[in-house]
């Protein structure tokens, strides 16, 4: 029985491997490309059978699925794929959108796309058309995520955060505090709310950094107990000195959050303005001078002298002195001294002598700089007839007398007639006359020295300006009987360098002690000096500033 069974069951499964192969349909044959490579049979393939699909050579890819199957209709599930060239098309961004042209692209060509507010490329490195598989895409993927802001994931030396949150979104805060050595956004400042902006950054970056000064030595510091490379933190000190013509601040500098104190460590070394008595400073006349700078000084009348002083560390040194210069009673003859009889005189002192064949006839004679001025002949008077080259005596009255010029000659001095004085034997002021051609006395040419060139073929005049005068013209040349300026006036011929002043402004019971002048170069100085029986009180002295005296409140007083 058990036997028949077993016959039995066989015989029904070879029926249905019979019907099954009868009634299974055959897909027809898949035919390719040749850059197409296949796996499997596609010319005797039934229901069930798959073929696989690739590219032949590595610089293509499949256009389509790289698998089908066939069914139980005897039909492929899908067509045969072809390979085409790397291409990629354009992707649907989310979140962001292209900039680049709207095309497909080829294998490492780059997308270009840009995100939206709020959101950052996943990674930074490009997107580039690759054949990754059997397909080209986009590789990193074109994807936008949300922007975050991020704090260090592990404890940092002196920095603190008031959360354990470390990812944030934009317009997050978070508050940083340091440690008492450090500091964040300035020197200053030990704590600070940061703002996590829309790019993903923070506007004040949460880290904490140690206060440090630098390590480099000041120009100004001769030595510095500093090792190359060493870190120096707040509060520590370190001894330094100087170089020559600077003064150390303090005995060490200290690290403070504002750098090193004291600011600057070396100090320039100044002196003040040095007035020295009976002296002028006659270069480099200021109110303040650096270590080493000179000033030199000329005496004033009456002295005699000249030095040089340096700025040292707080002090002029140099031998600053004037020798007062005197002068020695002299005799004149036939006079006799009748006021102020002495050995020795001093600058400035008068002595007056009387002649005396003459008591009707005094003169004063006076010191100055060690000579005598004003000294006058008491000899008898007796002048004998007047000379005149190329002219001739119109009058004579007592000691004086009036000559003029032949025909075709002049004086050398202005107008045409002149006079001279018998003093001590002499006629005194008598004068030759030169031809009409030649010019005579040079014009009046204020601040400047003129000297006479006597050359073969012609005369000229050769004009030096003073100290603070420039030359409009150097020279004037004689043209019949002229001196020719260019038409310039003599007044304008050395103008001033820079603006001058006025006359100083008059100060009851006072006098000026130099001589007048129309106007007084800028920087140059004026004294006032009282009357006999008065005093002055406040400074004497007036400097032109500019074409404006200074203003001092300046008064003599009985």
């Amino acid at each position: 029985m058990r036997l028949t069974l077993i016959l039995l069951f066989f015989q029904l499964c070879g029926n249905v491997r019979v019907s099954l192969s009868q009634n299974a349909q055959q897909c027809p044959v898949i035919h390719v490309a040749d850059n197409v490579q296949m796996i499997g049979d596609p010319e005797d393939a039934i229901h069930g059978n798959v073929v696989r699909f690739s590219c032949k050579s590595n610089t293509e890819v499949l256009n389509g699925t790289s698998e089908i199957y066939c069914d139980e209709n005897g039909e492929w599930s899908a067509q045969a794929p072809s390979c085409e060239g790397i291409k990629c098309a354009i992707p649907q961004i989310q979140h962001g959108r292209l900039t680049g042209e709207l095309r497909d692209h080829k294998e490492h060509e780059v997308l270009h796309f840009e995100y939206n507010q709020r959101f950052n490329k996943q990674t930074e490195r490009p997107s580039k058309c690759t054949k990754i598989g059997t397909k080209a895409e986009f590789s990193p993927a074109p994807v936008c995520e949300p922007t975050k802001c991020k704090l260090p994931l592990t404890t940092l030396e002196g920095t603190r955060y008031d959360t354990f949150q470390n990812v944030f979104s934009p317009g997050d805060t978070v508050t940083t505090r340091c440690g008492d050595k450090y500091w964040i956004s300035t020197p200053q400042s030990t704590s600070a709310v940061s703002t996590c902006n829309d790019d993903g950054e923070w506007d004040i970056t949460p880290v904490c950094q140690e206060v440090r000064c630098s390590n480099q030595r000041d120009l100004r510091v001769y030595s510095w107990n500093v090792r190359w490379g060493q870190i120096i933190t707040l509060d520590e000190s370190v001894s330094y000195r100087c170089k020559t013509g600077y003064r150390a601040a303090s005995s060490s500098a200290r690290c403070t959050r504002d750098g090193w104190s004291p600011n600057p460590l070396c100090q320039d070394i100044t002196c003040n303005r040095h007035e020295v008595p009976n002296t002028d400073i006659v270069s480099n006349d200021k109110q303040t001078y650096i270590y080493n700078e000179k000033v030199r000084y000329v005496c004033k009348d009456g002295f005699e002298g000249q030095f040089t002083l340096s700025c040292r560390d707080n002090y002029w040194s140099g031998n600053a002195r004037c020798e007062e210069v005197p002068c020695k009673k002299h005799p004149i003859p036939n006079a006799i001294i009748t006021h102020n009889e002495r050995e020795t005189y001093q600058h400035n002192q008068a002595v007056q002598y009387t002649c005396e064949h003459d008591r009707d006839m005094s003169f004063y004679v006076t010191c100055e700089k060690g000579k005598w001025t004003g000294i006058q002949s008491c000899q008898a008077t007796a002048c004998g007839e007047a000379e005149i080259q190329n002219g001739f005596v119109v009058a004579q009255e007592d000691n004086k007398l009036y000559y003029t010029c032949n025909d075709n000659f002049k004086l050398p001095t202005k107008g045409w007639w002149g006079e001279a004085v018998c003093e001590g034997r002499k006629w005194s002021g008598l004068q030759d006359c030169i031809e009409e051609s030649r010019c005579g006395e040079a014009p009046v040419i204020p601040n400047a020295e003129v000297t006479f060139l006597n050359l073969r073929s012609r005369q000229e005049l050769q004009i030096t300006c003073q100290d603070g005068y420039r030359n409009q013209v150097d020279r004037l040349s004689c043209e019949d009987g002229n001196w020719s300026s260019d038409e310039l006036l003599p007044e304008s011929i050395c103008q001033p360098v820079s603006n001058p002043c006025k006359p100083p402004p008059k100060i009851e019971d006072a006098v000026i002690v130099k001589s007048y002048q129309k106007q007084y170069l800028s920087d140059s100085e004026v004294t006032y000096q009282c009357r006999d029986k008065y005093t002055m009180e406040g400074e004497g002295t007036v400097r032109c500033l500019h074409g404006q005296w200074e203003f001092k409140n300046i008064s003599c007083r009985p």
